[in-house]
This record gives structure tokens, C-alpha cells and sequence, in this order.
């Protein structure tokens, strides 16, 4: 199984809490109805004389399913050596979950991306921080709040004071979601897939940067030849069986009402909607680990990402 052992390097940083929310799906921002909720998150920033005293760019990290695992904070250490800070919201521990890949109810991709723009918020007063050069990067779960994150809807409503990411970077994203309001921003994508995806399948990742681009946005994917989930940790493979995975095909729209349907019409925008949801949709069981040569690809493509979207 999956190692879930605590990373030394996760408690780096300077920890801060913040205010966030607790919207269970996109329909809790759209609606403002979420209440707050507390959390936190660690601020890292680059160290050594080569890269002065800052204001320094910046990426916000956001976990998957399992939380914190090696191979997201190895992406840190590389960012640092680059000149850039991280921030890192503890989305799970916060609200006292450690994982939840056989659930996906204690936190949701909206509860993240809630996080995420509150974090945006406090970045842009930290004097060591240069609100304009603020990334989002994401794996799986978080992966796909690095991509929802970048629709104008979500940000008008997280982020009325004008704030905006300035790139995306998801990696292996759940992309099930269409939205019938298609407005993105214009901030530079990059999508970071396995080819071989049965955990968050990459063709709705494809159709979800096809979407953004006809509708004003800049979106790009690169494709990683026999790749799992994970495909850039240093895991060996192995079969999942009892994740709740994605179906092959984008399986959930968000109305311009703001409530969320399944294709077949089932209303999923509440905990027992989308409980009742994967009873019918989901599917059960994925491949998850690394293939060496890719993963180290995903760090040159990710290092070129950033360094031409926060450094140039």
C-alpha cells in the first residue's frame, strides 16, 4: 500500500494559519453559503545569498489524496534551488483527515481551492513575497484544483480584490468536471499527464485544455509515454483496489445555476449527493507509481514551467 509515513521535510517553514472555507463543492462558493474554517500551511523560502533577500516568486503546493508525500516535496526542494518560496496548506491535517483516497468526502477539491486563493490572499501582504509571480501547482486531488483554480467563476467569487494566480501546474488531475460558464484565465497552464492514467484518466485532461483554449484561456499538456498515477515519485508500481477512481470520460458538469450534475442528471453538489453519486459513476481500483525516466522528465518540465512563467 501506499507509504503514508510523515516526511521530515513537511514540517519546514514558517507555519501560518489562516482563515479559509469549508464548501463541500464548487456550488458552496458560487452560492457563498460555506462557512470559514481555519487552517494552516508552511511558508518556505529559498535560501542562500545567491537569491538575496526578495521579494521572492512564489508556489503554492497542494497535496493529493494521501496528503504530503516525498516525491511532492522533492518539486519544493527543486523550486528553492531555483529561487522560489513554496507554500504548503495543510488542507487535510487542518481538518483532522490524514487521506482520503476510498472516500473523497472529508475534503473536496472546492474546500482546497478555497484554501488555496485564501493562502494567494495572505501571500500578497507577506513582504518576502511577490504577489504577482504566485503560482499553483497540484498532484491528483490537488492536481485538479490547480486546473479548476484557473475558472473565472471560482476566482470572481475567491478573489473579488482582483488577486490571480499568475501559472497552473497540474499534475495528473481529476479533469471530470465541465462547467457550462467557459471562462478561464488567461494565465499560463501546463498540464503534467501519464498516458497510461487508470486512477484520473488523461482524456478528460485533454478535453479540459481544449475547452480553455476555445474560451480564452492558455493551456498546454504534455503527455508521459507508460505512466501511472504518480509516475514522477520513485514507487514501485502496484494495483489500488479499493481507490475510488475517475471513468474514462468526463462524468460531472456545474450548471450556470451553480449546482453540480452527473450526466445522468443526479444533483452531487452535497455529501450525500456525491455519496449516492459513487455508488452509480465511480469506479474502484488504479495503478499508482513511478517510471524513472519520466518522472525525471516531469521535473526538467516542471523546472521549464516555472522558470519561463515566475523567473522570466
Amino acid at each position: 500500500m501506499v507509504d503514508l509515513n510523515r516526511d521530515p521535510r513537511t514540517d519546514r517553514g514558517e507555519r501560518i494559519t489562516y482563515t479559509s472555507s469549508d464548501a463541500f463543492e464548487f456550488t458552496q462558493i458560487l452560492d457563498q453559503s460555506a462557512q470559514p474554517q481555519e487552517i494552516f500551511g508552511d511558508l518556505e523560502l529559498p535560501e542562500g545569498a545567491t537569491h538575496g533577500d526578495g521579494p521572492f516568486p512564489c508556489v503554492v503546493m497542494c497535496h493529493g489524496s494521501y496528503g504530503w508525500r516525498s516525491h511532492h516535496l522533492d518539486y519544493a526542494d527543486m523550486f528553492h534551488g531555483m529561487g522560489i518560496a513554496t507554500f504548503r496548506p495543510h488542507s487535510f491535517e487542518a481538518r483532522g483527515t490524514r487521506e482520503v483516497s476510498t472516500t473523497q468526502v472529508e475534503v473536496t477539491m472546492a474546500m482546497m481551492i478555497a484554501d488555496a486563493y485564501a493562502a494567494l490572499k495572505l501571500l500578497a501582504a507577506h513582504p518576502k513575497i511577490d504577489a504577482t509571480r504566485v503560482a499553483i501547482a497540484g498532484w491528483s486531488l490537488g492536481g485538479g484544483m490547480a486546473a479548476y483554480s484557473a475558472w473565472e467563476p471560482l476566482i470572481e467569487k475567491l478573489s473579488p480584490d482582483g488577486l490571480r494566480f499568475a501559472a497552473h501546474m497540474p499534475v495528473y488531475p481529476a479533469c471530470h468536471i465541465r462547467t457550462e460558464d467557459n471562462r478561464w484565465s488567461s494565465a499560463p497552464m501546463c498540464i503534467l499527464m501519464g498516458e497510461a492514467e487508470d486512477y484520473t484518466p488523461a482524456a478528460p485532461a485533454v478535453e479540459l485544455v481544449e475547452d480553455i483554449n476555445a474560451h480564452g484561456g492558455n493551456a498546454e499538456i504534455i503527455l508521459y509515454p507508460d505512466s501511472y498515477h504518480s509516475f514522477d515519485s520513485t514507487d514501485p508500481v502496484e494495483y489500488l483496489p479499493d481507490v475510488i477512481a475517475l471513468p474514462p470520460g468526463r462524468s460531472a458538469t456545474v450548471k450556470l445555476d451553480g449546482r453540480m450534475l452527473t450526466d445522468s442528471g443526479k444533483d452531487v453538489s452535497t455529501r450525500n449527493g456525491r455519496l449516492e453519486g459513487f455508488a452509480t459513476l465511480a469506479k474502484f481500483g488504479a495503478h499508482i507509481g513511478g517510471n524513472p525516466p519520466m518522472r525525471e522528465k516531469a521535473f526538467a518540465d516542471a523546472r521549464a514551467f516555472m522558470t519561463r512563467t515566475l523567473l522570466t
